[in-house]
């Protein structure tokens, strides 16, 4: 029988002279135990990467354009998004109520977008029945892993959306904006300004100049999904939180990778 004997700094076999330093068989376990974990979390989802056409928790999606169905375009990230089997997009009319969509998509056919740390999937709405307008929704995504238990491994995000309507088409080869609605823009109102992309997602600039080229507003950049409807509202005032005069601005549309510049006029009147 062998007989072993412990060692202020590690463990020897007494028989053999096999020598093993504590430290280093306490780095063993280490690494075992945090690859493993890295197996069933190298997958992570957060709530806030859930977004319908490019927004989280859209106020304003539209489902109707001039009375012609339009589907929203749903959107997430995960990070390690190559060690995902498939996910499940359920949306509901309600937090408690059963599914009215649900789709189910592996990840060998799933629209994804591959980035250096994250990879941006999506998919858009096919549901039967077209979404209704001045409605709200609710909406989940499930991740499962490759190789792992659908019960155990599961990871789950929850959002919602509101649902609205437009009274313009955009068209075209690259991307449009129009202005939706309130041209001329009343005092105390509001105007939509619809954006959409359609050879690609792309990241704009928009901003608001009057006729004599002096910036009047501006926003962050805008990330526009490929055949979304980005909406976004402007109350009339400047970059510093007053009403502009009255008179004619330009709605300037830029995006910097490819120079794409789109312009449309707006009259503000008191």
């Amino acid at each position: 029988m062998k007989i072993r004997k412990q060692t202020l700094f590690g463990l020897q076999a007494a028989t053999t002279g096999f020598y093993l330093p504590a430290p280093f068989f306490l780095l063993i376990c280490l690494f075992y135990i945090f690859s493993h974990q890295n197996i069933l979390s190298a997958t992570t989802l957060s709530t806030q990467t859930l977004k319908v056409d490019g927004i989280y928790e859209n106020p304003s999606v539209i489902v109707k354009i001039d009375e012609t169905r339009r589907d929203p375009v749903f959107s997430f990230e995960v990070a390690d998004g190559n060690k995902i089997d498939y996910f499940i997009i359920d949306v509901a009319s309600a937090t408690e109520s059963a599914a009215i969509w649900t789709k189910h998509i592996s990840s060998r056919t799933m629209d994804a977008t591959n980035y250096v740390n994250y990879s941006l999937i999506k998919a858009r709405y096919e549901g039967n029945k077209g979404l209704d307008t001045r409605a709200t929704y609710y909406w989940s995504v499930s991740v499962y892993e490759k190789g792992a238990s659908t019960e155990t491994t599961s990871l789950v995000a929850h959002s919602k959306f509101f649902t609205s309507s437009a009274s313009v088409v955009l068209s075209g080869t690259k991307a449009d904006m129009k202005i939706d609605f309130n041209n001329p823009l009343k005092s105390g109102k509001i105007t939509k300004i619809q954006i959409s992309a359609f050879d690609r997602d792309r990241d704009f600039k928009l901003r608001i100049f009057s006729i004599s080229g002096t910036l009047v507003k501006e926003w962050e950049k805008i990330t526009v999904l490929k055949d979304a409807y980005y909406t976004v509202d402007w109350d009339g005032k400047n970059k510093d939180g007053v009403f502009v005069a009255r008179g004619i601005y330009i709605v300037n549309l830029y995006d910097e990778s490819d120079k794409l510049r789109i312009n449309r006029h707006l009259a503000v009147v008191r």
